[in-house]
């Protein structure tokens, strides 16, 4: 154990007896008091619905047996009584107390899986983030998606923006070898804006109108064409000389693989720039095979396209790098105006419904606990909760623990305790936004 004031850590790997520790700790804190249980100031998370329901039976077994048959040669008993320092009548009359009251006041059990938490919670606020308090969350997130996928395609047929938008979506998904169809493109873009991480970037886009956007993608792409145009004139010229002079690019050295090729070949996009082969070509002596029959066309031609070769080279030292930056900017503004689609099209079906989507619950939340009026949350969460025990917190998320760390730090600061468990080398909940960098931080100290 390593411990911070009332911090304390516990690296717990499976088959260590964790889930006896949680309990017989829960216990010692909520028996603390004579006559005033303890339960209801202390919140005990684990990943997982079934671990939860495991250490709430195993709670509820512990009092049973403490209030009507302790076993004195039970380890945890022993335990208890050594660390509150009563005798066993007054175990029995303490775990009766605690027993009546989770079982008369079930809901301040807090005993549940941080998402759980966290719904309370977001459940209890409601109305200051705009959500009917009757709302729900829908589980299944895939008619949400589906319905999105419908809309989508919808509106791009009659908004020629969103339309160029899919298909430069397309084109990105395409050039990193990606699926090209288009309905799984979205879906895969749907997977990240979704993911809590996206969260502060989502936010951003909403407050830009998107007429900025498509003005700033107007502007840019006129630039672009400009370069394009620019580029194509100099390979032209090229195509032009060897016309005129009746040579093809297979008359040069390399015949079908001639780097004499680069000219059309930037023309039809085929290819973005010089290469380092196609430079030493142009640069060298040998531009035609030994033993050609077009050696003295091509040495005739050669200073002419050596000119243009030095044209080109002179233009891309000064413009590739605009380029390539005017096609990303292009592609990314393209995947901002569908990121914000997306985003309104699923805030337009979660306000028709009354319903949140799973995935969007624990960012709600987080954002609410960030906000600078959020005062007022802290208070109201803060001051009933001074005892903190989250078990696997090898699989908390970034957002999970923006929420739970000023509630710590709150309760730490006013004398509270707070107890994490973890184990960085059982973290399994990567796809759910699992951050197991947390807990091995904590561990040392960060």
């Amino acid at each position: 154990m390593q411990s911070k004031t009332q911090l304390h850590l516990y690296p717990a790997s499976a088959g260590s007896g964790k889930t006896y520790q949680l309990v017989t700790s829960y216990l010692k804190m909520a028996l603390a008091e004579e006559k005033s249980p303890q339960h209801s100031f202390i919140l005990a998370s684990t990943f997982t619905k079934k671990a939860a329901g495991e250490m709430k039976e195993r709670v509820i077994k512990f009092l049973s047996e403490m209030a009507f048959n302790p076993k004195e040669k039970e380890a945890y008993v022993k335990e208890i009584k050594a660390h509150l320092g009563v005798d066993t009548p007054e175990l029995q009359k303490r775990a009766m107390l605690l027993l009546t009251d989770i079982l008369h006041y079930y809901s301040f059990f807090s005993l549940l899986t941080l998402d759980s938490f966290s719904l309370r919670m977001l459940r209890s606020f409601a109305e200051e983030i705009g959500l009917p308090r009757s709302f729900a969350v829908e589980m299944d997130d895939r008619e949400l998606k589906e319905q999105i996928i419908d809309q989508l395609f919808d509106e791009a047929a009659s908004d020629d923006n969103i339309r160029q938008a899919m298909i430069q979506w397309v084109k990105m998904q395409a050039d990193a070898k990606k699926s090209v169809a288009v309905e799984n493109s979205i879906r895969d873009l749907m997977r990240e804006v979704f993911q809590e991480s996206a969260l502060e970037a989502n936010n951003a886009l909403k407050k830009v109108p998107q007429s900025e956007i498509l003005k700033i993608i107007s502007e840019r792409s006129k630039y672009l064409e400009i370069l394009e145009e620019q580029r194509k004139e100099i390979c032209q010229k090229a195509i032009e000389i060897l016309k005129s002079s009746g040579l093809i690019a297979e008359d040069f050295k390399g015949k079908s693989g001639s780097s004499m090729k680069i000219f059309k070949d930037i023309i039809d996009g085929k290819k973005q720039c010089l290469s380092a082969t196609q430079k030493k070509f142009f640069e060298g002596e040998a531009w035609y095979a030994k033993g050609s029959v077009k050696e003295a066309e091509i040495i005739a031609v050669k200073p002419s396209i050596k000119i243009v070769y030095d044209e080109l080279n002179s233009w891309e030292e000064q413009n590739y790098s605009k380029l390539v930056m005017l096609k990303n900017s292009n592609a990314t503004n393209a995947l901002l105006i569908l990121s914000k689609t997306i985003l309104s099209l699923k805030d337009e079906w979660s306000k028709k419904r009354g319903l949140l989507p799973i995935f969007d619950f624990v960012p709600q939340f987080y954002q609410l606990m960030q906000a600078e009026n959020a005062d007022f949350v802290y208070e109201k969460i803060g001051q009933r909760f001074s005892t903190f025990m989250l078990d696997e917190f090898q699989d908390t998320s970034e957002k999970q623990w923006g929420i739970l760390y000023p509630l710590i730090e709150n309760a730490l600061a006013q004398g509270g305790e707070a107890i994490v468990v973890g184990d960085v080398k059982q973290s399994i909940y990567r796809f759910r936004n699992a951050s197991p960098h947390l807990f091995e931080g904590m561990l040392n100290g960060k």
